[in-house]
């Protein structure tokens, strides 16, 4: 029988004294409780999480802070760099998608039905890191603030060793009983990540998702293969693939196992993405999302008119064409202040927060709030995506996997603008990722190669076949990966060996 809730919370501490992790517990916030809100984008502030002031959440979003506060003595018992974690992503709730926002819901309903030995299994080797991180800082801290000195300069006031670690705590706003603070500026974006996989790993098995689809098409004409060798002995690799000439028609093929599925500014059978989200019954459109170099004539109709689908199921969609004049406006912004000489400091704190999607007008191209919070971040990031090239797709497909954690994507590359690098690069980024893992299906539309690769844990891999049709390699990739395409006039290819 699952433990009780508070007999849980319970073993979860005395799992963590058990591997000596009481130094972890971050005595934080400005009534001297735990927790965190505010500096350092959302986790690194001090927060009193008890009960009885709850009023510490208002500078949260309000849906965060209604989470927040309905569970603040279950945030009580976490660990410091667990509460750290939430708060941060609470503090960005309004930018984040709503499969974050389940995520955090669904850790306070889990974590009280959760023992000791689960608990462990997944946050006790990223808890051990910040044990080592929190002793490493008290060392190099510890000369001064024994000897008083560096504790009364530190800690504001602080006499000899103790008074001097205390004053030091009270003075990063740490005082309490259960050791230094822990800031989320204290630590590095990879350590970051280790506890974010960490959170992932224990709320995905309870969430419901797919394993998930990544199609990438490469359109063009020139000569060689962008498809990774040793990526083609992973699964079923399709040769001598009769394209076309326009990349319009054969990505539509792709998208729904038709031929000649266009029919003027829409499609005649239902998509993929028509398909899956009327399944899972999803309004927000984000668990589909399609990213295109190339822009909107070149690149498939979004909807299919056919009865019971369209717009309410279509994919959140960005064609990089259409952004240029948001990027130019950003590019405008960011040179002038370089020019006038601003510290990257001033550029960050002044300039790119009034480069709102309101200001940029980007609701003209991206419906989605979060989803265009997400594309103006990325176009402020570097030069190299302002150029809305190759880099730009990789780096907001990728944001957007990790933000979004979508079923489907949808990526169009132009081949003179892409390599077997950067599909192999992509590949193992997304393999890496909880969400997706060895689990993803994975597939390859490579139009100058003549080529295809579909990598999928039901495929088996090392097989190599000719003469297919794309209507048909289309139909395998969704038999492969799960997916519904009852309209299709595809079939999947029956050559290709499945587990």
């Amino acid at each position: 029988m699952r433990p009780s809730r508070w007999l849980s919370i319970l073993l979860i501490g005395t799992a963590l004294c058990a591997m000596d992790m009481s130094d972890i517990y971050a005595q934080r916030g400005g009534g001297g409780g735990r927790g965190g809100g505010g500096r350092g984008g959302g986790g690194g502030g001090r927060a009193d999480l008890s009960p009885q002031q709850r009023r510490q959440f208002a500078e949260y979003p309000w849906d965060a802070q209604k989470l927040l506060e309905t569970n603040a003595q279950i945030l009580n018992q976490m660990p410091a760099p667990i509460q750290m974690y939430i708060l941060d992503q609470a503090k960005k709730w309004d930018d984040l998608f709503p499969v974050r926002h389940q995520q955090l819901e669904l850790f306070f309903r889990k974590i009280v039905n959760t023992d000791r030995q689960e608990f462990n299994a997944v946050f006790g080797n990223i808890l051990r890191e910040f044990q080592a991180l929190q002793g490493g800082r008290q060392g190099r801290q510890g000369q001064g603030v024994r000897g008083g000195g560096q504790g009364g300069r530190r800690g504001q006031g602080a006499r000899g060793g103790g008074q001097g670690r205390q004053g030091q705590q009270r003075a990063r706003g740490g005082g309490g009983r259960g050791g230094p603070s822990l800031n989320i500026t204290d630590i590095t974006p990879a350590q970051y990540a280790m506890l974010e996989h960490a959170f992932e790993s224990f709320v995905l098995s309870d969430q419901g998702l797919p394993k998930g689809v990544i199609i990438i098409a490469i359109t063009g004409s020139e000569p060689g293969s962008n498809i990774p060798a040793y990526l083609t002995y992973r699964g079923a690799l399709f040769n001598n693939i009769d394209y076309g000439k326009k990349s319009r028609d054969w990505m539509t093929t792709v998208q729904t196992a038709s031929p000649n599925a266009i029919k003027g500014k829409n499609l005649k059978v239902p998509s993929i993405f028509e398909y899956h989200n009327k399944a899972i019954e999803d309004k927000t459109h984000t668990r589909t999302l399609a990213f295109y170099q190339s822009g909107e004539k070149e690149i498939p109709p979004i909807v299919s008119k056919t009865k019971g689908y369209g717009t309410r199921y279509s994919p959140s969609a960005v064609n990089a064409p259409s952004l240029e004049k948001i990027a130019g406006t950003i590019e405008e912004q960011l040179g002038t202040a370089i020019k006038q000489g601003k510290s990257q400091r001033y550029i960050d704190r002044m300039v790119k927060p009034k480069l709102t999607p309101e200001a940029l007008k980007l609701k003209k191209v991206i419906k989605d709030e979060a989803f265009g919070r997400l594309v103006s971040g990325v176009l402020m990031d570097s030069e190299e995506s302002r150029k809305l090239g190759s880099a730009f797709i990789i780096e907001v497909t990728q944001k957007a996997m990790d933000a979004a954690l979508p079923d489907i994507v949808f990526i169009e590359m132009k081949a003179g603008d892409v390599s077997t690098q950067t599909i192999s690069q992509f590949h193992d980024t997304i393999s890496a990722m909880a969400r997706y893992g060895s689990g993803v299906t994975f597939a390859l539309f490579d139009q100058p190669a003549s080529q295809a690769l579909i990598i999928s844990p039901k495929i088996i891999g090392g097989q190599s076949l000719d003469g297919q049709s794309l209507e048909n390699i289309s139909a395998t990739l969704a038999r492969a990966s799960s997916l519904m395409l009852d309209g299709a006039t595809g079939t999947p290819v029956a050559e290709v060996r499945m587990r």
